[in-house]
């Protein structure tokens, strides 16, 4: 079987977190997630090889004139995973980053980075 991987993103209110997010995987720059944007979903599979990978997600907290919202339950959270496409759905069978920023975090930037073992 071939293993098809995916980038999903999930926001409770989109815009609200006032966070961007660079996604880097193995060292080489993708893209740049915008909390104002609809939910992404990106097929990465030739971006991953067989064995060790690494994802790395850097969140900048983009504040312009002012909060829009202090709550922990306004999230944006990104999830990297296996997973399969039917009829224009995606399904994650096994998340391998799930990476999650709140509207109530002020730091400026939060860099987190992942192993992911592809098959």
């Amino acid at each position: 079987a071939t293993y098809r991987y995916w980038l999903v993103t999930d926001q409770a209110t989109r815009g609200m977190t006032q966070f961007e997010i660079d996604v880097f995987i193995n060292g080489q720059f993708l893209r740049t997630l915008r909390n104002d944007e609809e939910q992404v979903i990106l097929d990465v599979t030739r971006h991953l090889h067989s064995g060790r990978n690494t994802v790395l997600l850097v969140a900048r907290k983009v504040i312009q004139g002012g909060r829009l919202s202090a709550s922990p339950s306004h999230h944006f959270r990104v999830v990297v995973g296996e997973g399969q496409e039917s009829r224009g759905t995606v399904m994650i069978d096994r998340p391998l980053v799930m990476f999650t920023r709140t509207a109530d975090e002020m730091q400026s930037e939060i860099r987190q980075e992942f192993n992911v073992d592809a098959r």
